[in-house]
């Protein structure tokens, strides 16, 4: 009967630490999943995300969150300009588009960045 009770405790102390170790690591992949999403809306919180669409010579901008047409413009530079202008505060992520017409309008983001840092940081 002893060796009964010892198998029957046995068996009680696994089933609880079995349950215990489970409710952690499932605590523990909760909190991971949470970082993930906070770091995640951290990232995104301001950002413009756009689509860039070149169509007959002319540059197209989509929000690609939602799809909402946002700017289009036939010279890249104005197109930058009016993106500035609209969403001064928000820095611009290209999420698709055409190749070329993506590497046009970071070259001039850029360029228009260093305008307004040096424009800035001038006394």
């Amino acid at each position: 009967m002893v060796d009964m009770d010892y198998l029957i405790v046995f068996a009680l102390g696994m089933f609880v630490a079995t349950v215990m170790i489970r409710w952690l690591a499932q605590r523990a992949v909760d909190k991971f999943m949470e970082n993930i999403a906070l770091r995640s809306e951290r990232r995104t919180a301001g950002e413009l995300r756009i689509n860039l669409e070149f169509d007959q010579n002319i540059y197209f901008v989509y929000d690609s969150d939602n799809g909402e047409f946002i700017a289009h413009n036939s010279d890249i530079a104005a197109l930058c300009q009016q993106l500035v202008q609209r969403f001064p505060d928000r820095p611009i992520n290209v999420v698709k588009g055409d190749a070329a017409a993506i590497k046009a309008l970071v070259a001039e983001l850029e360029i228009i960045n260093e305008n307004i840092d040096s424009v800035r940081s001038t006394p």
